[in-house]
């Protein structure tokens, strides 16, 4: 196996899915410009890294990955403070989900949430939008001959 992160991905998407309301947009790829829904969450990319981990005849390797992800509220007013509440709620969801499930589902050893930055922003209308831009970290050791 030469990466993990399509099915770590996929894990954290359906976890995703299962805590979030029903009508949260879910999007994976390029970071969209026009808002689809009043809640959404965009996983619009990754980054990792290998290193050897053990140097056997099955030589395997540690992969550290970061899911970059930004969970946004667009409700089309001026109130910051309610967009601000509705993705930290939200958000709260994503993270007990993580926290009680941290190997997602067995397929990394651990992830965790590893930096987050809420973002108050305006559409060109002038109307309120909250975005939390967080990054879920993972490891796995995996097999590199496999």
């Amino acid at each position: 196996m030469s990466s993990i992160i399509p099915a770590a991905r996929k894990q954290f998407v359906a976890m995703c899915a299962a805590v979030l309301p029903d009508d949260t947009f879910i999007w994976f790829g390029k970071r969209l410009a026009m808002y689809s829904s009043p809640l959404m969450l965009q996983i619009y990319g990754w980054t990792a890294e290998q290193e050897p981990a053990e140097l056997a005849p099955n030589l395997r390797r540690e992969e550290i990955f970061d899911l970059h992800c930004c969970l946004s509220s667009f409700r089309g007013d001026q109130d910051f403070d309610a967009r601000e509440a509705e993705v930290m709620a939200n958000w709260s969801l994503i993270t007990t989900a993580v926290g009680n499930n941290a190997t997602l589902n067995q397929t990394v050893r651990w992830a965790q949430i590893t930096q987050y930055e809420f973002i108050p922003d305006v559409d060109s209308k002038g109307m309120s939008i909250g975005s939390l831009e967080f990054t879920l970290g993972c490891v796995q050791r995996i097999e590199s001959m496999s």
